[in-house]
């Protein structure tokens, strides 16, 4: 498992826009884990929900007009208030506004291979993920954190980063 992470349950992933399917690979990923790791696992995801409980009131579809800020305008003044997600190969992304969970622009991505997916939270939040079909959140970080969070990937994973929560 990531290290900074939580695994997401298979009720989240329904809630996040899964289909059937992953929320089936999501329970058997949560029945292979051993009973402890399980336990604690679930121990975190609550107390992580209930952080970020305000922002599942407001789940942000992009749109033209979302509170989204878009990479174009990802600078100025305020750059170090914003929730930012970069790569070596895609323009950052930074996300400011009100609680909630924005579903990215471009997601971002790394097919098997040495692409860093970074995660730098000025603001607080957390990033909703899956790494091989398997969904997690990672922990909750920020604010006022100018710190980059890189994902340690082996060379054969695979990464999708799909929504960022603000709180």
């Amino acid at each position: 498992m990531e290290a900074g992470s939580v695994l997401a349950t298979p009720q989240e992933v329904a809630e996040m826009g899964g289909t059937a399917r992953d929320v089936a690979h999501q329970a058997a990923a949560w029945k292979r884990l051993p009973e402890d790791v399980a336990r604690a696992q679930l121990a975190l995801n609550a107390s992580e929900r209930e952080l970020a409980a305000a922002a599942f009131d407001n789940i942000v579809e992009p749109s033209p007009v979302t509170i989204m800020v878009s990479p174009q305008t990802c600078g100025g003044a305020y750059l170090h208030t914003y929730y930012k997600i970069n790569s070596d190969n895609q323009a950052m992304q930074c996300f400011a506004g009100a609680a909630g969970t924005y579903t990215l622009t471009n997601k971002f991505g790394r097919d098997y291979g040495s692409t860093t997916i970074r995660l730098q939270p000025s603001r607080k939040g957390r990033v909703y993920y899956d790494i091989s079909s398997t969904y997690y959140w990672s922990t909750t970080r920020g604010p006022n954190d100018s710190n980059w969070y890189r994902f340690s990937m082996n060379y054969d994973q695979n990464i999708m980063v799909h929504r960022v929560q603000l709180y």
